[in-house]
């Protein structure tokens, strides 16, 4: 139903639609993807003064395979596997100058070729059992082959071919658990290639045509499968056991890394213009490849959560100096073999070992506060996690050890130092963890709020909730987790008047608490003291930072009756997602957008229902402004009354004219501001997905919890969801739920998993399907106190997973 109402709907008292001028680039929201740094692991030459070496496949151990230069002048090259003891060269069948291994399996076989001494053209295939060579035949007709990759059984794949200009050309070929080929075929043309095949003997690789193109192909079953093409020419490089294929195709204009999956071709663009291709994918849908630069060379590229990022740009600091030209291939626990380049060292075959390091800001311990760290391990491996608790005047850390799907709570005030401290969190690990935290305060619990920590650092941040007024009492809490002292200013931009600015010396590894309501300025005193505001925060060194916002309601004779926290913003965007709503005679529902631009915005507001209705209206939010809609008493061009006056509903904010904003949604409860004793607040996301992670929840226990997961179906067609709880004893529980099209699906976890009573747990929802619907997930938790239900209450985005 659309409407083209020109103007907001009427905002509740202490959420207003409040005008603010935000300069210079602006920077998003809460990030939903924790993305990994990488450590470059320098795997050496086989001697000093080597000219190169590279790692071209690694094994589930990280364990590389690879070559490097050898011997005098550096002439010669050797087939090499290299892993935590060093690099050692493979052995020699037939005596030749130069050989090359290019992949390597779990039991350490490594595939690849050894070219025989004399004619440059004497290539012969070869496995490697350990170091000992096996040669293996190319066809009758050919000379020459090469192994270019082998699976978990030994079967190894490649190209024979007769190396001769004119010749019958080439073909691809698999080695099933003998020295003697079979030719695989092409597609009408005179060559074909096998690059990769997976556990399941499915082989890719390319084929020439009849009419001189090229494809990329599948052969399963006996069958070539021609994979199709953007235009001139496609080749696969690699497929996983999930059946994903990767590989490169001609677009309109230059070669691009490309995705086959489900029948379909997935073009995964490149960076700044220059050709992309995609050397490999493992079984989480991590894709490695490179991209060339214009100005000529390449760099190592990944494709993460369907973004793509200069591998360079997501270095850990312990490995500055190094550029990564190549990455080609990479293990399922997101290790990577490549090459890379350092002043003074050279080029050398790496490992890239992922590093995943979260961030959060607030933190408090004391006979008011308490605070609970949750770690969800969704991958299937176990991890160990390291949280370094940051006060400024010292850290205090611990080891958590966490199993493969399970979960773990980390209470920071039974460690010692930390029983009355206020700090900020970092947590280091080498595979992925979901990191949420809950405070709490009084004794009772009568208040709470929640957020999900960050994968990185910024040195800009905005927040576009404020105010302490009312009886709101406002806290900015600024982390520096680097080990230098850095300096920020805090712009505070006011309903009326200049902006005023402060700076602040923020202490190495350390967190800063600014209670806004008391700050003082010069010639003005504490202006802030009964204000409307917003904020930018920015790092006067470029030393990044973390950034969250903390807002407490005292009223009703409670000191913080009520509060509610999120971090901080880093990206605006066209569209976001908002899957928490409820309005009704017990909340009260708002959505909060700001547009910081110097540009009015044409916005679109949808409401998703439970029955899979939908209310649409067009709106304008002005520049440089922050506007609110109180979702309870919104009205549609021809529907009578107040249809969401009392629904669950979800929300989607689309700017029609590609005007940047930031959402972001409240809710405060009981009753109307008279009586409201508790909120929660989250920021949208601004991507959907098919696989959401949540570290918290809870069923009873001392104070009756109760949590919901909701859901939002953004697509226009149905779908099911599937909702999987994980246990802090390793066990797990799962139901499926349905989705409507354009729908909010609420999950009450305590009605629906009685196993879940008296547990704590964390979440994992994955759209089902083959072509799954795309979700958004929250998670909404509620408890009692003092005799009160839901006196206390929290909400976190989820977090995007593989």
């Amino acid at each position: 139903m659309e409407t083209t109402h020109s103007v907001w709907g009427r905002c509740r008292p202490f959420v207003r639609a409040s005008a603010f001028a935000i300069t210079g680039l602006l920077l998003g929201p809460v990030a939903v993807v924790a993305q990994p740094r990488y450590v470059v692991v320098n795997l050496g030459a086989l001697v000093p003064d080597a000219t190169y070496s590279e790692a071209l496949g690694i094994n589930a151990s990280g364990k590389t395979a690879g070559s490097s230069t050898y011997a005098a002048g550096n002439a010669n090259v050797k087939a090499v596997v290299a892993d935590s003891q060093g690099m050692t060269a493979l052995g020699s069948a037939l005596g030749g100058p130069l050989s090359r291994a290019f992949a390597i399996n779990d039991s350490d076989q490594s595939a690849g070729f050894e070219r025989a001494p004399g004619a440059t053209d004497n290539r012969k295939a070869m496995i490697w059992n350990g170091t000992v060579p096996t040669q293996l035949a190319s066809l009758p007709q050919h000379t020459n082959a090469r192994a270019l990759d082998i699976n978990a059984s030994g079967v190894a794949v490649g190209q024979s071919t007769s190396g001769v200009t004119g010749g019958d050309g080439s073909r691809a070929v698999i080695w099933n658990g003998t020295t003697t080929p079979t030719d695989l075929g092409t597609l009408g043309g005179l060559q074909s290639a096998a690059n990769a095949i997976n556990d399941a003997g499915q082989v890719v690789g390319f084929s020439f045509q009849g009419d001189g193109s090229l494809r990329a192909v599948l052969w399963q079953n006996g069958t070539m499968v021609n994979l199709g093409s953007g235009a001139n020419f496609s080749y696969a490089t690699a497929i996983n056991n999930k059946g994903q294929i990767v590989g490169a195709s001609t677009g309109p204009f230059n070669a691009r890394a490309y995705l086959w999956q489900n029948g379909t071709m997935t073009n995964l663009g490149t960076i700044g213009g220059g050709d992309s291709v995609a050397q490999d994918i493992n079984d989480q849908g991590l894709i490695v490849g490179e991209y060339n630069l214009l100005a000529g060379g390449t760099r190592g590229a990944i494709w993460y959560m369907g973004e793509m990022f200069d591998v360079n740009t997501l270095l850990h600091s312990s490995s500055a100096g190094w550029t990564v030209e190549t990455l080609q291939n990479v293990n399922e626990a997101g290790q990577i073999a490549g090459r890379a380049c350092r002043a003074g060292v050279g080029c050398r075959a790496v490992r890239l070992e992922p590093r995943f390091s979260q961030y959060l800001a607030e933190g408090a311990t004391s006979n008011f506060f308490d605070t609970q760290i949750a770690l969800l391990n969704p991958g299937d491996r176990p991890t160990t996690a390291t949280l370094t608790f940051q006060t400024g005047a010292t850290s205090v850390q611990t080891q958590v050890a966490i199993p493969a799907r399970s979960r773990a709570t980390v209470n920071p005030k039974t460690l010692p130092g930390l029983a009355a401290a206020e700090f900020s969190t970092v947590v280091e690990s080498d595979a992925l963890l979901i990191v949420d935290r809950t405070m709490t305060w009084d004794a009772t619990g009568y208040g709470a709020h929640a957020e999900t920590a960050v994968s990185s650092p910024s040195t800009t941040w905005y927040l576009a909730e404020g105010a302490t007024i009312g009886g709101f009492n406002l806290f900015y809490l600024i982390q520096n987790p680097s080990s230098q002292e850095t300096r920020v200013r805090v712009r505070y931009l006011r309903t009326t008047g200049a902006p005023l600015e402060k700076e602040y010396a923020l202490a190495p590894n350390s967190r800063t608490n600014i209670w806004v309501n008391v700050e003082e300025f010069p010639g003005v005193g504490m202006a802030l003291a009964s204000a409307e505001l917003s904020a930018v925060v920015e790092s006067l060194d470029n030393t990044p930072i973390i950034v969250e916002r903390a807002m407490y309601l005292s009223n009703q004779g409670r000191t913080f009756n009520a509060g509610h926290e999120s971090m901080g913003i880093t990206t605006p965007n066209t569209q976001w997602f908002l899957a928490e709503g409820a309005t009704g005679p017990y909340f009260d529902l708002f959505v909060l957008v700001a547009n910081p631009t110097a540009n009015d915005a044409n916005v679109t507001v949808t409401y998703l229902l439970g029955d899979g209705r939908t209310f649409s209206r067009d709106l304008v939010a002005p520049a440089n402004q922050r506007s609110g809609i109180w979702v309870d008493v919104e009205q549609f061009d021809g529907v009578p009354g107040f249809p969401l006056a009392d629904v669950a509903v979800s929300t989607r904010v689309a700017s029609t004219n590609n005007v940047p904003l930031i959402v972001e949604r409240a809710m405060w409860w009981p009753g109307d501001s008279s009586t409201w004793h508790e909120a929660h607040n989250s920021a949208g996301s601004r991507r959907t997905g098919v696989r959401w992670a949540l570290a918290e929840g809870e069923v009873g226990g001392a104070r009756n919890q109760a949590t919901y997961v909701l859901i939002a179906n953004t697509s226009t067609v149905a779908g099911d969801a599937l909702v999987t709880l994980l246990f802090e004893d390793g066990t797990t529980v799962q139901k499926t739920y349905p989705l409507a099209a354009s729908s909010r699906t609420n999950v009450p976890v305590g009605s629906d998993f009685p196993s879940a009573q008296g547990r704590r747990f964390g979440v994992i929802v994955e759209s089902t399907g083959t072509t799954p619907a795309q979700i958004v997930v929250e998670r909404a938790m509620y408890s009692d106190a003092g005799g009160v239900t839901w006196a206390a209450g929290t909400n976190s985005l989820a977090t995007r997973i593989p």
